[in-house]
């Protein structure tokens, strides 16, 4: 009952309905009081008085998952997956999956090249709404380009956001089909 009773306090006194989506997806949990919210490896967001949030990455290299995916390839992360958040900038890029099971996983890339997943808690709390607000949405459409927390250089050129089929993916920009098709050639089938 205490998660449920913190998951009440945040989202009211933020006014935002889409705060228990995000502890959902991102299998957050109250620290001390409801200001404060961990993911399993001690990523945090904090909720100041004046109601601004915070992502603040752990200091200590998380050794401890509950997420079978959380080292597995993009492809592999894809193939379970029913929503995605393409985020692509001139040399980097970060492909976010809401995954079948309800656990939202992000792979970041450099020059095309697949480097390591990141904890979405990091991408900051401005991503994470569009992500709690648009899943539900399957069309493909361009996104407004949000601010992201991680990595902290990154100029985003685009962003889109669609339901994880090929028919969908199609409907984006030929830039970033070619881009898509890059991130998971080693797993062609899934663009086909």
């Amino acid at each position: 009952m205490r998660k449920k009773r913190a998951v009440a306090s945040a989202r009211a006194f933020l006014n935002d309905a889409r705060f228990d989506v995000i502890v959902e997806i991102l299998r957050l949990n109250p620290v001390g009081d409801w200001t404060q919210w961990a993911d399993v490896e001690g990523n945090s967001l904090k909720i100041s008085k004046n109601g601004a949030i915070h992502v603040y990455p752990s200091k200590e290299i998380g050794t401890v998952t509950n997420d079978v995916y959380r080292k597995a390839r993009p492809q592999a992360i894809a193939s379970h997956s029913y929503w995605m958040l393409a985020i692509f900038g001139q040399t980097q890029s970060i492909l976010s999956f809401l995954g079948n099971d309800g656990m939202f996983r992000c792979c970041y890339f450099e020059n095309d090249i697949w480097k390591y997943n990141i904890q979405p808690l990091l991408l900051g709390y401005q991503a994470l709404s569009y992500v709690a607000s648009g899943y539900i949405d399957t069309e493909t459409r361009k996104v407004r380009i949000p601010k992201i927390s991680y990595p902290k250089n990154f100029n985003i050129e685009e962003v889109w956001a669609s339901s994880y089929s090929a028919t969908d993916l199609q409907l984006f920009s030929e830039n970033s089909q070619e881009r898509l098709r890059c991130h998971l050639m080693t797993n062609q089938s899934l663009l086909e």
